[in-house]
């Protein structure tokens, strides 16, 4: 842009701009409403033309405003315009807090629209039916957890979401032996969001995963996958994550472990240096290709949502990798997205393979803590 909002660039067009409004007579509204000039709550008669000539001209007091609007109940935001600008940076900051709040755009550059904006319309969730002896609840807003079931017994939950090959899209990406299979990384992130919604925390633990068969997806066919968390007493919550087709109506079990509350906060980094700094004194630095091909020849094709490792580093008996989620892989809605994940699993594999000829496929998790969003790119060693 050739100006600068929020600058002295600004007073001539603020007296220019209060004498273009004229006359306004402002009234006060029925929805609480935080102003990003104030940072604070504000009352709607008092947006008169100078509020309006100070809004183009103070520094914009953003996330003064948004976590005054977290104090004040606020639990969903969602940025309306043609492309999310502001939605990372609402994430950080409600990351933050250990709230469990949702962040929601409406479109997205280069995104088909009428989509988008069903996605978002179906994070908001729907109403409240009634079938079976099962209370399905709103929608949880995430991409694989789908709708909320409450059975009534008490002391159980489900979840049911339809998921196929290329739904959501990245699932193509993720193939072994030509067969589109679900990672196992997806059963941590629907424990993870699961939890969310029962303990109300963002911090939590997930223990004790077992991977018990490959969830496929054949092209063309849609399976229905549920997840059931059971309460066990003292503040753990036992998960499971099964799936079944229409034709064959038999469930089959994938996958299994605990989440409970984390203890204490996030764990201190685990070196004094940078992970740059540790890079950059790293001796040896492997190929991601010859990663990516090695895969490959062992029948692990990875799709381009799933090549997010970057760089890797080794370092005597560790394994250095930077590692992104690719650009075009939406992660509204997501905390440890799947693909994401699975790129950090993909650094141990690394270092596996360096000495082995085998590839290792994880089996489970001992434990993953979990204490705010992953961000797009991040270090694993």
């Amino acid at each position: 842009v050739n100006y600068a909002f929020h600058s002295p660039q600004m007073d001539p067009l603020r007296d220019e701009l209060i004498a273009a409004l004229g006359t306004i007579t402002p009234r006060a509204g029925t929805i609480p409403m935080w102003s990003t000039v104030t940072g604070e709550r504000i009352r709607g008669e008092t947006l008169d033309t100078a509020y309006w000539g100070q809004n183009i001209r103070q520094t914009v007091r953003f996330s003064q405003a948004v976590n005054q609007a977290v104090a004040g109940g606020a639990h969903t935001f969602i940025e309306i315009g043609p492309h999310a600008v502001l939605s990372k940076n609402l994430e950080k900051i409600v990351s933050v807090q250990d709230s469990g709040r949702r962040v929601l755009n409406t479109l997205r550059r280069n995104k088909d629209e009428r989509a988008a904006l069903l996605a978002t319309m179906d994070a908001l969730g729907h109403g409240k039916t009634q079938s079976s002896g099962l209370v399905r609840r709103n929608q949880t807003g995430h991409p694989l957890l789908g709708l909320r079931l409450e059975s009534s017994i008490g002391n159980e939950y489900f979840w049911e979401q339809k998921i196929a090959a290329k739904a959501p899209a990245y699932l193509d990406d993720h193939r072994i032996q030509g067969q589109v299979v679900f990672p196992g990384t997806g059963y941590l992130e629907m424990a993870y969001a699961a939890g969310v919604t029962l303990f109300n925390s963002t911090a939590l633990t997930i223990e004790a995963t077992s991977f018990e068969q490959m969830l496929t997806l054949p092209n063309e066919l849609e399976k229905t996958v549920q997840v059931v968390m059971t309460e066990q007493g003292a503040g753990q919550w036992a998960f499971q994550v099964a799936s079944r087709t229409e034709e064959t109506k038999t469930w089959v079990k994938h996958a299994h472990g605990t989440v409970r509350r984390a203890s204490g906060n996030a764990p201190a980094p685990i070196s004094s240096l940078s992970p740059r700094a540790l890079a950059e004194n790293a001796g040896n630095a492997p190929s991601v290709d010859d990663h990516y091909r090695r895969m490959h020849e062992h029948g692990i094709d990875y799709g381009p949502a799933f090549r997010g490792v970057n760089e890797l580093w080794s370092i005597g008996a560790e394994m250095l990798g930077r590692v992104s989620l690719p650009e075009n892989v939406e992660d509204v809605g997501y905390t440890l997205h799947p693909a994401l994940l699975d790129a950090c699993l993909q650094v141990s594999t690394a270092l596996l393979g360096r000495e082995d000829a085998a590839i290792y496929i994880p089996v489970g998790v001992q434990q993953v803590e979990v204490h705010a969003k992953l961000p797009r790119q991040v270090w694993v060693i």
